[in-house]
């Protein structure tokens, strides 16, 4: 159980640093209940749009910036 609590934690600070990178401001992280190790991610894009992207802890950070950058400049 430790493990997966490091893992987690891991992972919400690479999403986190992946917010910042990205300048999202605000957004909301939760766990996705039907899938383990999955994330959802919940900001306002750029034109005032709701956007939500769904992160997996196995994902490298690199495509987690994509993913964000892309649904934030729609």
């Amino acid at each position: 159980m430790n493990e997966r609590n490091s893992e987690t934690r891991e992972a919400v600070k690479r999403i986190k640093e992946a917010i910042y990178d990205v300048q999202i401001g605000e957004a909301e992280i939760q766990p996705a209940r039907s899938e383990p190790g999955t994330f959802i991610v919940m900001f306002d894009s750029r034109s005032g749009n709701a956007a939500r992207v769904t992160v997996h802890t196995s994902q490298d950070y690199d495509l987690i910036v994509r993913m964000l950058k892309r649904a934030h400049e729609d």
